[in-house]
């Protein structure tokens, strides 16, 4: 994989955490050696933040869906059986 030019990954763990092996391998060889991290390094760090960034917000607002959705599903039921012990007129 070309570094330098590596796009913002999917948004899958698989990606990711290939992704950040690489920053981590890279932060104890700086570590190590005691050199500054390479533009190459900073811009995969900004990379995998952006899409984990990316990640989380569409859990949350999934999260907050399907919370509407369930809410919705159980103020339905009720109605419904309300409506059941009225006697029809026709």
């Amino acid at each position: 994989m070309d570094w330098a030019t590596v796009e913002t990954p999917r948004m899958d763990l698989r990606t990711i955490n290939r992704f950040s092996e690489f920053i981590r391998s890279r932060l104890e060889i700086s570590e190590i050696n005691n050199t500054p991290l390479s533009p190459t390094v900073l811009r995969v760090y900004r990379k995998v933040e952006k899409a984990s960034y990316a990640m989380a917000t569409n859990g949350l607002t999934a999260t907050s869906e399907l919370h509407d959705l369930r809410t919705t599903a159980i103020k339905r039921q009720q109605r419904q059986s309300r409506r059941r012990g009225w006697a029809s007129p026709y």
